[in-house]
């Protein structure tokens, strides 16, 4: 199977998502203060929540957010039908 990569709703520009559940961060550069830090790409670490899901923490302007990652498949790779959120 092809593994295919899509960017994470509200996270385009910071991690992808891949068919496979894989979930990796983008290659960019961050400014903090008065530095410029460069952010290699590299996949993330995925843990099992207390549901039994695999779950993912994703940063973005200082925010962190636990994410589960058959949603982040399924937003990514599902037509929504019903246009909902």
């Amino acid at each position: 199977m092809e593994e295919i990569w899509k960017p994470i709703k509200g996270f385009e520009r910071y991690y992808e998502i891949s068919n496979l559940g894989r979930v990796q961060s983008v290659e960019r550069h961050v400014a903090q203060g008065n530095h410029l830090f460069y952010c290699k790409e590299r996949f993330l670490n995925s843990h099992i929540n207390n549901y039994g899901y695999y779950e993912v923490s994703l940063r973005k302007n200082g925010t962190k957010a636990n994410k589960l990652i058959h949603r982040l498949i399924m937003e990514a790779f599902v037509p929504n039908i019903h246009n909902t959120s």
